[in-house]
C-alpha cells in the first residue's frame, strides 16, 4: 500500500495535462492517502468510495490494528472529502459508525452481464455430480472451512456433487489438508489463480455458487455468479443480503453455521428444478437492477452535484 502511495502522489501532484475537476478513490486507505494532498493542495474536490477494508471495525480480527493506527488520518481524509460513499448498506451503517462526523450515502456495486452470461442455451439438467463453485481469495474472511466441513457433513446423504475452489491465498494448503482430513478431497478440485476469461467459464459449468464468506462490502463474485445464472448460497452478511433473496435466487444462513449451510446445499444439490428456477431469477434481478451502466449513470449524477455545489472551487 505504501509503494501505491508513493507513486501516486506525486502523478497527482505534478502530472500535466488538463487539469481534473474531481479525485475519485476507490477505498479512503491507501487511495485516499494519495488522493487527499492533491485535493487540499490543488484544491480539486475529492469523492471516497469505501470498498470494505478501508472501514474500521470490518474484519475486525485482521486489520483492527492497522485501523487503529490509522483512524485519525481515515477520519481526516474522509471528513475533508467532498462525497464519501459505501457499496453496500452495511457497509454504509458500519462506516456511518466509525466517521460520525460525515454523511456517508450508498453506490451499490455492478457487473457486466455482457461478459458475464449463462451457458448458451441455457442450463440443462445435469446428470452427473452436482457442480458447485467457490471463488475467492483462500483467507479465514471467506469461510471455505465452514463449506469443507458442511460438504463433508453431506457424504452419504444427498446425491454426488463435486466442488471447484477458484482462488489462491495464504489458507491455500490449509484448506487443501482440511479436505484430506475430511475425505472428501477426491471431490474438490483447487484451481488456483483464475484469469477473469476463465472464471466466466467457471460459473458456466457450474450448477451451484457457494460463498459463506464472513465478512463483505458487497462481494462482485456473487454478482457474477448470479448474471451467469447460478443460485447463490450464501450467508447473512451486509452485502450479500442485499443481493440474495432467501428462497428466491438463492439460500441464505448465519455465517459459521455448518449444520445451516449443511442443509442448504443439500436442498439445492437434490433439486434440479429449485436450482434453475433461482439461477433464472438470480440472472433477471442483475439485468434489471446491478449493471455497471446505471452504476456509471449514478456515479456521473453523484460527480455532477459535487461540482455544481463548488463550483467557483475548480472553474
Amino acid at each position: 500500500m505504501m509503494s501505491f502511495v508513493a507513486a501516486a502522489v506525486p502523478y497527482l501532484m505534478l502530472r500535466g495535462g488538463p487539469r481534473p475537476e474531481v479525485i475519485v478513490s476507490f477505498h479512503s486507505i491507501p487511495s485516499g492517502l494519495a488522493a487527499f494532498p492533491a485535493s487540499l493542495v490543488r484544491g480539486i474536490p475529492h469523492v471516497v468510495l469505501f470498498r470494505g477494508g478501508d472501514v474500521p471495525g470490518w474484519l475486525p480480527g485482521e486489520l483492527e490494528r492497522l485501523h487503529r493506527a490509522t483512524l485519525w488520518l481515515n477520519r481526516l481524509i474522509v471528513n475533508r472529502s467532498a462525497v464519501a460513499l459505501a457499496n453496500s448498506d452495511g457497509l454504509r451503517d458500519l462506516a456511518q459508525r466509525a466517521f460520525p462526523h460525515k454523511a456517508v450515502g450508498v453506490l451499490y456495486n455492478g457487473i457486466d452481464p455482457q461478459a458475464f452470461t449463462p451457458p448458451p442455451g441455457g442450463r440443462a439438467a445435469r446428470t452427473g455430480p452436482v457442480a458447485i463453485l467457490f471463488a475467492g481469495r483462500l483467507t479465514t474472511q471467506k469461510g471455505v472451512d465452514t463449506l469443507l466441513n458442511s460438504l463433508a457433513a453431506l457424504r452419504g446423504n444427498s446425491r454426488e456433487w463435486r466442488l471447484d475452489i477458484a482462488g489462491t491465498g495464504p489458507r491455500l494448503a490449509e484448506f487443501g489438508e482440511l479436505a484430506r482430513r475430511l475425505g472428501i478431497v477426491d471431490r474438490v478440485k483447487f484451481l488456483g489463480l483464475v484469469s477473469r476469461k476463465e472464471i466466466a467459464g467457471a460459473y458456466r459449468r457450474a450448477d451451484i455458487f457457494a460463498f459463506p464468506s464472513r465478512y463483505e462490502g458487497m462481494p462482485n463474485v456473487v454478482l457474477e455468479a448470479a448474471a451467469c445464472g447460478l443460485p447463490v448460497i450464501g450467508t447473512r452478511i451486509p452485502g450479500t443480503e442485499q443481493l440474495v433473496e432467501h428462497g428466491v435466487n438463492g439460500l441464505l444462513c448465519e455465517a459459521d453455521d455448518v449444520a445451516a449451510l449443511c442443509a442448504n446445499l443439500r436442498e439445492l444439490i437434490e433439486d434440479g428444478a429449485t436450482r434453475l428456477k433461482m439461477g433464472t431469477e438470480a440472472r433477471r434481478r442483475v439485468e434489471a437492477d446491478w449493471t455497471w451502466a446505471r452504476r456509471a449513470k449514478e456515479l456521473e449524477q453523484v460527480i455532477d452535484g459535487v461540482l455544481v455545489k463548488r463550483p467557483a472551487v475548480w472553474r
